[in-house]
């Protein structure tokens, strides 16, 4: 091991949701003086950018009363090209993103939204590294989604053990490991993943027999009480939902199409979401680009599991391969991050 003290504590790998923040972004770095930049001046550059750390992050634990530093690494992920068709291209965005973490010697680092993909099933990819560990964070999102849940069920007074609950991305990391938590919880548990072969090995892999299984989305729509989208489509469109229904989106961006029959029959949630009641902030100051939430303490939970495991200096990566986050795990990042100030954000409308 390396004598070398590096100079962050954890990181963030990541990428923009939409042009529009882009935008936003670009112009904030440009600063004052200069002519604006518009999406159509940038859409053919932009993903031939190199991965950069664009910002430093200061977080505070309300337990160890201290500040620690972390840092984004922007993989230049181009908006449009999230579907399955580009995943080579990102892929090696990813890598090279990764190799810049390594490079830099960062301790901690959390691949979040879509290059958390090469942690749940490209690990062959991942460069060897003996100082630097990597998580996808979907361990502490999955709690962070467990937990919204279980406070609404609480405060709404109802007996989770009679609802039916439907998992949309069954067969992704955090669908499996949702189904997990709650198998045994609930009155029906459906998962639905595009690849059913796959889903049905994996499922009696994990124990979850009893659950039932489909590649169709709207299969159970009209029997969930509550649903859990955790898939990487873009834009579901959700038909036949029955008054009532609640939705946990922990898709980012949102993957859900807010259509009129969604809008009139489900209450649709950010889901995910951890509260830093220490605050954070960024260098330079790009919260308003960014984080467009109800509350700037707010934050997505994988990029808060590597903040966690920094605040508890442990290297144990909860988050890696597809189907490894166990029940146990969730609990105990859940209770570290409460210990430490950071609880699941309060439930609000996903956009």
């Amino acid at each position: 091991m390396s004598d070398f003290q590096p100079s962050y504590d954890f990181a963030v790998i990541g990428h923009q949701p939409s042009w529009k923040t882009i935008v936003s972004i670009l112009n904030n770095i440009r600063g004052e003086g200069f002519d604006p930049v518009k999406k159509d001046d940038i859409t053919e550059i932009f993903s031939l950018f190199p991965p950069r750390i664009l910002y430093n992050i200061e977080i505070y634990s309300t337990f160890l009363k201290r500040n620690f530093k972390g840092a984004y690494i922007e993989t230049f992920i181009d908006p449009d090209k999230l579907a399955g068709v580009y995943v080579k291209e990102n892929l090696a965005k990813v890598v090279r993103t990764v190799e810049l973490a390594i490079k830099k010697n960062i301790p901690i680092v959390s691949l979040g939204g879509f290059s958390s993909i090469v942690l749940e099933g490209n690990l062959d990819l991942l460069p060897d590294s003996d100082t630097t560990l990597f998580t996808t964070g979907n361990t502490l999102t999955t709690a962070f989604t467990l937990k919204s849940l279980m406070s609404y069920i609480s405060n709404h007074q109802m007996d989770l053990s009679c609802k039916n609950v439907l998992i949309l991305g069954g067969s992704g990391d955090i669908g499996l490991a949702c189904a997990r938590y709650l198998h045994n919880k609930v009155g029906n548990l459906y998962l639905v993943a595009r690849n059913l072969k796959r889903l049905q090995k994996v499922s009696l892999k994990l124990g979850l027999e009893q659950c039932l299984l489909s590649n169709d989305i709207n299969k159970w729509i009209s029997d969930a009480d509550i649903i859990i989208s955790a898939t990487s489509s873009s834009s579901m469109e959700l038909k036949g939902l029955k008054k009532g229904t609640v939705i946990f989106d922990v898709g980012y961006p949102s993957n859900i199409k807010m259509h009129e029959e969604v809008k009139e029959n489900a209450s649709v949630f950010q889901s995910g979401m951890g509260m830093v009641n220490g605050g954070f902030k960024f260098s330079p100051d790009y919260q308003k680009d960014l984080y467009l939430f109800p509350s700037p303490k707010i934050a997505h939970g994988c990029a808060l599991e590597a903040v966690v495991l920094a605040f508890e200096n442990n290297h144990t990566s909860y988050s890696k391969g597809r189907g490894n986050i166990t029940p146990s795990a969730i609990d105990y990042l859940y209770e570290c991050s409460i210990k430490h100030g950071i609880q699941e954000a309060f439930l609000y409308p996903t956009t």
